[in-house]
């Protein structure tokens, strides 16, 4: 498929590159540097490896400093122990299996010999195992602790099995590319080719043989005009509540009266809430609970609800005792419930209810008045602290803990919490059992770096750590729940597991748990009538509330309540109507290239036959509907565009969304044209003479009006709309 930002015959920014291609760049490469530093093969392919096959930088390295580039790869002018008295066929000790074993001195001969004595049958098991293991064997060390002597090529090809071997070299030919900054890999399903970019080029998009457009930085969908930091933004906020989002979007409408998602479940109208209307709010807790109160029920209705949906406690009594399986179903509903309010993952929420004392109401005020803000409070943030665009997975870092060599894993990257800092995954796994093992201060556990405040959440905890130590972190999870929740105490009996919720504000605080114990909620001692026990003042002259609450206006409470949900409903309509959009568009691009394909291999051999015309004469039929679904991508990236745009630019928001509305227009009197009109041809009255006359120059004329339109659309969105900087210097 052609793309509209790229003319391949001009582009000389990237390259697809086959199998055979990869092979040879990577044998010159080993060749060449043998060549020029007269080294072995091993020792080349060694170097190149640690060096990202970077040619350049290890021969600058090897210059540098030869003998400290051998000792940090793992390679050696001599060997570590005295072998010059060791002759062929002499006894040693294998340092693995501890039992006798002939030595055999070609093991001198290698590069990478470090003199360290094991027998043949521990190495080849000790090599075997670590290829098994996936492409670490490539680094693969000494059996000895002490030793850093890397085992290379030379010594793999001489102890393993052809089919481990076979592993082996696919190992190194893949490593050309996963380890190359300048190379990547096709993410299309089964696609083997790659794609060698020149870095500072000013665009990422590039096309591969196999017909996929894509990012070559993100190595997602091409996104222009959008960074790929703001794509990842979006499709997080999208991942946390998509399924909410798109069901609302597909099933609701906004009430005349209120101006809330409804859905409509019987009857005709919806201008009065009655039995047949259910709101769907995506506002806070106290919105959504005083909109359940205003909807009158029918009795059978009122008979299906439970009580303990929203912990509404009973009005003759002012408490309620909680078994474990109420606890964790609210703090499992209190966690949905916020990922979905706030589109985010449940690492997230979890850290700010956590942060919050579990108060859903706070967490959401404090995140809308200033998201940013909040997410540097509790430890999470939107961008690592360390630049780790330039690192690959499978590279060597050094940890910041032991300071010893490990390789990098990207997988961390994936987590909501990731900061950057380099540290193996064995001295992190200690880090956070020991926390673990501490008690429940692990559920706040920053990074080991003392100058990062980046939390370690419960998506990395769970990566890392042993199932014991999953299940203590899980349980001093499930106890904050009840130790930082105002209105909910632990009994204090010896053995009791019930906690009990407290209705703020009652007259009394005596309570009685399941396990027969009464006791004062308040100061959890026993039952103290008639004096209060926190202030010692009469109990029938004192407001229970006095003691240890600030009690605000019911004015203030209204007020706040008013303002949040404003706030709320403000950023779920943004967020709908954007969404709204790109949805729609991604939708209709799916549509255009199923269209395309069905056109290719059915409907234009159809027309071939019927107009009597060649392939290439109806090759702009094909051109338009491609130019179709590349228009639909960029459409859709402009509504995140426009989703992030500052409000305060005013100007340029209003540019833009006109652009936007005239870039629309074009696209669908294209898509018109090349799905509508073109129908009336394959009818068995068309009117042939027009399909060339007409048609075929309406076609290519709405294809080339449209295609430039896109490219200065997207032109002028990457230099930041510029027209209205220079409008408003004029003025």
């Amino acid at each position: 498929m052609t793309t509209i930002f790229m003319d391949i015959n001009e582009s000389t920014h990237y390259r697809v590159l086959k199998r055979e291609d990869i092979l040879k760049y990577q044998e010159d490469n080993i060749k060449l540097l043998c060549s020029v530093l007269l080294v072995s093969r091993t020792v080349a392919v060694t170097l190149l490896q640690y060096y990202a096959w970077n040619l350049q930088i290890a021969q600058d390295a090897w210059f540098n400093d030869e003998d400290r580039v051998l000792k940090f790869v793992g390679l050696t002018n001599k060997p570590a122990v005295d072998v010059e008295v060791r002759k062929s066929g002499e006894l040693l000790v294998c340092g693995i299996c501890f039992e006798f074993y002939i030595y055999d001195n070609r093991f001198e001969s290698f590069a990478e010999f470090c003199g360290h004595s094991f027998c043949s049958v521990c190495l080849e098991i000790y090599v075997s195992r670590a290829i098994r293991d996936g492409p670490g064997c490539l680094l693969l060390r000494c059996p000895d602790p002490a030793c850093h002597a890397v085992i290379g090529e030379d010594m793999v090809d001489f102890l393993v099995s052809d089919k481990d071997k076979k592993k082996y070299k696919e190992f190194l030919f893949r490593s050309y590319v996963e380890n190359n900054k300048k190379i990547k890999w096709c993410p299309a399903p089964d696609c083997e080719y790659a794609i060698e970019y020149k870095l500072g080029s000013e665009s990422y998009d590039v096309a591969c043989d196999c017909s996929l457009s894509f990012c070559w930085n993100c190595v997602e969908e091409s996104h222009l005009p959008v960074s790929c930091e703001t794509v990842k933004k979006w499709m997080s906020k999208n991942s946390s509540g998509l399924d909410d989002m798109t069901w609302i979007i597909a099933n609701s409408k906004q009430c005349p009266k209120c101006n809330v998602a409804i859905q409509k479940n019987q009857g005709l109208f919806c201008i009065e809430l009655s039995p047949g209307c259910f709101r769907i709010l995506i506002t806070p807790l106290s919105v959504l609970m005083e909109v359940w109160e205003d909807i009158p029920m029918k009795e059978d209705d009122n008979e299906s609800m439970n009580d303990d949906d929203f912990m509404d406690i009973n009005e003759s009594t002012h408490y309620r005792v909680l078994k474990r399986e109420d606890i964790l179903k609210y703090q499992e509903d209190n966690i949905k419930l916020l990922c979905s309010v706030l589109s985010v993952s449940r690492t997230v929420a979890v850290t700010l209810l956590q942060y919050y004392a579990w108060n859903l109401q706070i967490a959401q005020d404090a995140w809308f008045n200033d998201e940013d803000r909040v997410l540097k409070f509790v430890g999470l943030t939107n961008k690592p602290a360390v630049d780790v665009e330039v690192r690959k997975s499978g590279e060597l870092l050094v940890c910041g803990i032991c300071f010893e060599f490990y390789v990098y894993d990207n997988r961390f990257e994936s987590f909501a919490e990731f900061c950057g800092h380099s540290f193996c995954s064995v001295c992190l796994e200690i880090y956070v059992s020991r926390a673990i093992h501490d008690g429940p201060g692990c559920l706040l556990l920053r990074c080991p770096d003392p100058a990062c405040h980046a939390v370690i959440g419960e998506d990395m905890v769970d990566f890392l750590v042993s199932d014991e130590d999953k299940k203590k972190y899980k349980e001093f999870l499930f106890r904050s729940y009840v130790e930082n929740n105002k209105k909910i105490k632990w009994c204090p009996a010896p053995g009791c597991e019930y906690a009990i919720e407290y209705k703020l504000g009652s007259e009394s605080y005596d309570v009685a748990c399941d396990c027969s114990l009464s006791f004062c909620w308040n100061c959890v001692e026993e039952s103290h009538l008639p004096f209060c026990w926190i202030c010692l003042g009469p109990w029938g002259q004192h407001d229970t509330t006095t003691c240890n609450r600030y009690r605000d206006t019911v004015e203030q409470r209204k007020r706040e309540e008013k303002s949040v949900k404003k706030k709320a409903e403000r950023y779920s309509t943004k967020y709908a109507h954007y969404y709204e959009r790109w949805d729609a568009n991604r939708h209709s691009r799916e549509r255009a290239l199923a269209d395309l394909h069905e056109l290719r291999t059915e409907k234009l051999q159809q027309l071939e036959e019927k107009l009597c015309q060649t392939t290439e004469r109806l090759k702009f039929i094909t051109e338009a509907w491609e130019q179709v679904a590349e228009c639909r991508r960029v459409l859709k990236w402009t509504y995140v565009y426009g989703y992030y745009m500052p409000q305060k630019e005013t100007l340029k928001k209003e540019l833009f969304e006109y652009l936007q509305g005239e870039a629309e227009v074009a696209l669908e009197r294209l898509h018109d044209c090349a799905e509508n009109t073109l129908k009336q041809y394959f009818e068995p009255h068309g009117n042939t003479y027009e399909f060339d006359t007409k048609f075929r120059t309406k076609l290519v004329d709405l294809t080339r009006v449209t295609r430039n339109y896109f490219e200065n659309f997207v032109k002028g969105v990457a230099n930041g709309l510029s027209e209205v900087k220079k409008s408003n210097s004029k003025g």
